[in-house]
């Protein structure tokens, strides 16, 4: 485990209503899939909890993710479901 890991978790990554610790400020359709075990064949959508969009992600694609601010109120403005 490299030392970046070692600390709290910077980002947090919501895939299919749950919320997990996430260490890099991107997360690949494949890693989704890995951390919500989802399956390999499933189209990966991201969901915009702020307007109520979806969008699916290419094969491959790689998505940011917005550091948690420390003392704010957890907001969750996307998240990650298989579709």
């Amino acid at each position: 485990m490299s030392a970046e890991q070692t600390e709290d978790p910077k980002y947090e990554v919501t895939i299919e209503g749950t919320i997990y610790p996430w260490h890099k400020d991107k997360i690949s359709v494949q890693e989704i899939r890995e951390l919500g075990e989802l399956p390999p064949d499933c189209q990966v959508l991201v969901v915009n909890f702020t307007d109520g969009t979806e969008s699916p992600l290419a094969e491959g694609a790689v998505h940011p993710v917005v550091p948690r601010e420390p003392g704010k109120p957890l907001t969750k403005r996307m998240g990650f479901r298989c579709g």
